[in-house]
C-alpha cells in the first residue's frame, strides 16, 4: 500500500517486498527502524481494506512471519483501532 520510499527497508523500487520469511522475521524483531516500516504498512493495509466497506472476517498473516510477537500485536492493534464492519 505504501509507497516504497516510504518503506525502503521492506520493499525494493519496484514495491516488491521480498520472500526470505526468517531473514524478515529477524528483521522485524531486531530493528526497531524496520518494525516501524512494517507497522505503518500494516496500519495502510488496514485502513485501505476498512474505506471497502466491507466486513472482516480474517486476517491473512502468514507471510509477515506472525510467529513474530511485533507483527502480531500491530495487526491486532489494527483491527481493533479500525472501523472494520465484523
Amino acid at each position: 500500500m505504501l509507497t516504497p520510499d516510504l518503506i525502503p527497508a521492506l520493499a525494493d523500487g519496484a514495491g516488491r517486498m521480498n520472500s526470505r520469511m526468517f531473514v524478515n522475521g529477524v528483521r522485524f524483531f531486531a530493528f526497531p527502524g524496520v518494525r516501524r516500516q512494517l507497522e505503518a504498512e500494516i496500519r495502510a493495509q488496514f485502513a485501505a481494506f476498512a474505506r471497502t466497506g466491507l466486513a472482516l472476517d480474517h486476517v491473512n498473516v502468514h507471510s509477515i512471519s506472525i510467529c513474530i510477537q511485533p507483527c502480531w500485536t500491530c495487526c491486532c492493534e489494527s483491527a481493533a483501532s479500525t472501523e472494520l464492519r465484523r
